[in-house]
């Protein structure tokens, strides 16, 4: 596919029939195996807390769930789950955590540990100052994800009331200036949000060029503003996948999100997507990290993960 596609061809290309979908979603297939080889990549994703100053209408977390048990955890407990992640022989560590403003000594101290165990780290904290991105790389962190949701300024901004378009794409900016290598995504189907939209976030991809790039499914959280509002579609969501993959640059990594559940998981692996997460959150903790309380979004365990690649006749590989 010509990487130059207009949005109209775009927009045709969502909109095609199941049928003649087919070919596109083969040549994403085909595109990722020339370029990656058919292998899915094992992050080990930890939730390190679930502290947030935002006030994100789709997010259980937002500071104005009340309900909500705010945890964090420590650096030695951190450093336990790291033991264990490296015992299971995952070299990738996906530290997560709300968006605040706390200290990252702690933070600091459990990326150089993961580094001598063998760890490559992306950090997924939100927006920071530049000076505590510099910090985070010169710790070891390799990548940071931040998400932009929606290319629509007017829908982001209503859907996340403390923060601007043109600020959050400015900081991917400042990490990509740092050297990380970033990854960002949209969400499906957010409320308001339109096919015009769903086409600009492609182009909007492009354009930031991430060497990481994932697409969700919209689910609605019961503790969020948002719980009463409609899903979204699991089928754009992974025709996303497909054109992410055709149309973005030849090395890029894209998660198979577990908003699209167990069979959808393995739909996105079939679609193009080449990662999938494995959550090494402790039980007390994990049902605190509130964006399990999304209808359809269920946690992976190794087992399952390995079932999810093995029915996608892919096997394990590792991150270059």
């Amino acid at each position: 596919m010509k990487s130059s596609v207009t949005k109209e061809e775009i927009k045709e290309m969502l909109c095609l029939s199941q049928q003649k979908f087919e070919e596109i979603r083969i040549k994403a297939v085909e595109k990722r195996n020339k370029n990656l080889g058919n292998n899915a990549y094992i992050r080990a994703s930890l939730e390190i807390g679930n502290g947030c100053m935002n006030k994100c209408k789709y997010c259980g977390m937002s500071s104005d769930n009340k309900e909500l048990y705010r945890y964090k955890m420590s650096g030695e407990e951190i450093k336990e789950c790291i033991d264990q992640i490296a015992e299971y022989g995952i070299k990738q560590l996906h530290m997560v955590s709300g968006e605040s403003k706390d200290p990252i000594d702690d933070i600091i101290e459990c990326i150089k540990y993961a580094k001598k165990k063998g760890l490559e780290v992306t950090t997924v904290l939100g927006k920071r100052e530049k000076s505590v991105y510099r910090e985070l790389y010169d710790a070891g962190a390799s990548r940071y994800i931040m998400k932009f949701e929606t290319s629509n300024s007017d829908v982001y901004e209503k859907a996340k009331p403390d923060d601007l378009l043109q600020d959050r794409l400015l900081n991917i900016e400042k990490l990509k200036e740092i050297g990380f290598k970033v990854g960002t995504g949209t969400i499906i189907g957010l409320p308001e949000t339109t096919m015009n939209d769903v086409v600009n976030d492609l182009l909007l991809l492009k354009k930031i060029n991430p060497n990481m790039a994932s697409s969700s499914a919209f689910s609605p959280n019961r503790q969020s503003v948002y719980s009463n509002e409609l899903a979204g579609s699991k089928e754009l969501t992974l025709r996303f996948i497909s054109l992410m993959r055709l149309i973005l640059r030849d090395d890029i990594y894209i998660p198979s999100s577990s908003s699209l559940g167990f069979h959808g998981q393995i739909d996105a692996l079939n679609h193009g997507a080449n990662v999938i997460s494995v959550h090494f959150t402790p039980e007390k903790y994990s049902n605190q990290f509130s964006m399990y309380k999304s209808k359809n979004r269920i946690k992976r365990q190794m087992d399952e993960i390995l079932e999810i690649v093995e029915s996608a006749n892919m096997k394990i590989g590792e991150y270059v």
